[in-house]
């Protein structure tokens, strides 16, 4: 993807669509995003709002990305891990 390009993700709960996060634009200042090829991987600050959202159950049920502009760039898939924290009460 040139420097006009720009891609974007939005991720929902399964059971309330208005509880939602928006992570902004994707970059990862450290390399050259969206290469031919390449596996980018973002988290924490560069996934806007979505670090830390809270999904119970890790159970999305819609995630859209949102490529913007006419750079040529195909996105081949998106993959979602989540970091699972469990409360213990002894």
């Amino acid at each position: 993807m040139d420097k006009f390009g720009a891609v974007s993700a939005e991720f929902c709960w399964e059971e309330d669509r208005e509880q939602c996060c928006y992570t902004g634009r994707l970059d990862n200042p450290s390399k050259d995003d969206f290469e031919k090829g390449a596996v980018d991987d973002f988290s924490g600050f560069m996934i806007g709002n979505c670090d830390k959202f809270h999904v119970p159950y890790a159970r999305v049920g819609h995630a859209k990305a949102i490529h913007m502009y006419w750079d040529g760039w195909k996105g081949e898939y998106f993959e979602i891990t989540f970091q699972v924290h469990f409360l213990l009460f002894l």
